[in-house]
């Protein structure tokens, strides 16, 4: 029976370890996205705009659910737009020290998301499906989550 028990609990710690690594993968994976300005041309306007060009292992995520942890960068104070980045707020994308493939566009199940009522930083652990944006929407990011659940808030 004391052999099971230790079996069980190296198993236990062997999972989080894998469930760790998976998630920085994630992050690790979207780094390799190489991202280039291209000339744009729409609405009688025309300018430069961020085009991802996407690895066949991010492709291949596409359209199914994936799990990534981060910090709550909130967008929208009336709506639920949220964007959860692989560092805190200090040293995000909008501040200059990451780029678009550090944060990721988070659209909630619904739109009384407890994601709502979460604070600036808050680190946590989402799941959703993986869409890519290959710019066919400049309004959104490289990376959008839709579907989003919460999965647990790590930083209690």
């Amino acid at each position: 029976m004391k052999y099971i028990s230790i079996i069980l609990i190296l198993f236990s710690v062997l999972l989080n370890f894998t469930l760790m690594a998976q998630n920085e993968d994630m992050w690790e994976m979207f780094s390799k996205v190489r991202i280039v300005d291209r000339m744009y041309m729409g609405s009688g306007k025309s300018g430069m705009m961020k085009h991802p060009y996407y690895t066949d292992e991010v492709k291949a995520l596409e359209g199914k659910t994936v799990e990534i942890t981060g910090f709550l960068l909130p967008v929208s104070l009336t709506k639920c737009v949220v964007v959860v980045s692989r560092t805190p707020s200090s040293m995000c994308f909008f501040c200059g020290a990451g780029g678009m493939e550090t944060i990721v566009e988070v659209i909630p199940q619904d739109e009384d998301s407890k994601l709502k009522t979460l604070k600036l930083d808050t680190l946590l652990k989402i799941k959703g499906k993986l869409k890519l944006n290959k710019n066919d929407d400049p309004t959104h990011l490289i990376f959008i989550i839709e579907d989003a659940e919460l999965v647990e808030i790590l930083d209690k």
